[in-house]
């Protein structure tokens, strides 16, 4: 399914990842879970999942690892370990 078929409001995920977004725009979507506070840019063509609003639970998603932020915090780490 493309993003651009989804409606404001529905619940979509990327296809390598397990985190589950809002569209809030015509190329944006935002992250359900508080744990990530950004807005994804998302290219209108781009190949999502759709997730039934039923089939979400934001439990699941704020217990999985985060690992986009794992990898951050570890390439701080890195940066400051060089300097």
């Amino acid at each position: 399914m493309k993003f651009s078929d989804l409606a404001i409001g529905d619940l979509f995920r990327f296809l390598e990842c397990s985190d589950t977004y809002k569209k809030v725009g015509e190329r944006a979507g935002i992250p359900m879970c508080t744990r990530m506070n950004h807005i994804a840019e998302v290219s209108f063509n781009a190949e999502v999942i759709a997730v039934d609003p039923s089939a979400y639970s934001r439990e699941r998603e704020e217990e999985s690892p985060d690992f986009e932020q794992m990898a951050w915090e570890l390439e701080s780490q890195i940066r400051d370990m060089n300097k």
